[in-house]
């Protein structure tokens, strides 16, 4: 993110490729393999730091399974490991050196099945991304890896829900979150088109004194949010989506409180 223009003007390929066989119902693993190259213009020069190399290329790749446990408990495990190239900083007014990528991350979902009229669920999550005590910004290459060591940081293209105001990436996190969801019947034909949910997270750091993608302090709690959401189907083609989310930070968290 420290690369000049990296929002609006970014050439990188992606390959991937991924297969899943089913066991069982309560069985279902899989593997992938997630490949990023790096095609954007390198070697730019920045004052006061000179020409600097950019290049980061990554590669993912994740085992994991889904099934179901009986006929009310859904889950998805999954571990990811992070290989590549990255340079490192070149604050220091050192040489940048081209350094290997060894990172880490994983989740678990639970999904709870009431089997009630309203399709009533309750949800929970745990997740973790690795970080780096080298960096001071969690994926730039500005403030990013030391010289001489590998880049522990995990950064990747994927997505996760962790939260609507706080939002963070996988870098250096750890989360909890415990959701629940249910129709309110207005038509009992369609008990489901009306749907509320609540969402609680828990953020913390994988190492307490590296940075995060979001500001923070060097605490290794960060805070906790709470979201709300509302999912109405008027009719088949008009809807209506309300998302609302509240940040409470740890104290001194230089973010105080996210709407």
């Amino acid at each position: 993110i420290s690369r000049p223009n990296y929002d609006s003007d970014t050439n990188r390929h992606a390959y991937a490729v991924r297969g899943q066989y089913q066991i069982s119902p309560e069985l279902a693993p899989f593997v992938s393999y997630f490949i990023q190259r790096d095609h954007n213009e390198d070697n730019l020069t920045l004052p006061p730091f000179g020409p600097i190399q950019f290049e980061y290329n990554s590669e993912y790749l994740s085992f994991g399974t889904d099934g179901s446990i009986g006929n009310q408990f859904l889950y998805t495990a999954e571990i990811c490991h992070e290989s590549g190239t990255g340079y490192s900083t070149p604050l220091g007014g050192g040489t940048q050196s081209q350094e290997r990528i060894d990172a880490w991350a994983g989740v678990f979902n639970m999904v709870y099945l009431l089997r009630d009229d309203q399709l009533s669920r309750i949800e929970s999550t745990i997740g973790f991304g690795t970080g780096d005590g080298d960096r001071l910004s969690s994926g730039g290459t500005i403030g990013g890896n030391a010289p001489g060591s590998p880049d522990k940081a995990f950064n990747s293209l994927g997505y996760i829900n962790t939260g609507l105001a706080l939002a963070p990436s996988m870098t250096n996190l750890l989360m909890v979150r415990i959701g629940a969801s249910t129709g309110i019947p207005l038509n009992p034909r369609r008990p489901d088109d009306l749907r509320i949910g609540v969402d609680f997270f828990a953020f913390g750091k994988t190492r307490k004194n590296s940075p995060m993608a979001v500001p923070s302090t060097g605490r290794r709690f960060v805070g906790w949010e709470c979201d709300l959401r509302a999912d109405w189907r008027i009719t088949s083609d008009v809807s209506f989506n309300f998302r609302y989310g509240l940040f409470v930070p740890n104290g001194g968290s230089p973010v105080q409180g996210l709407r």
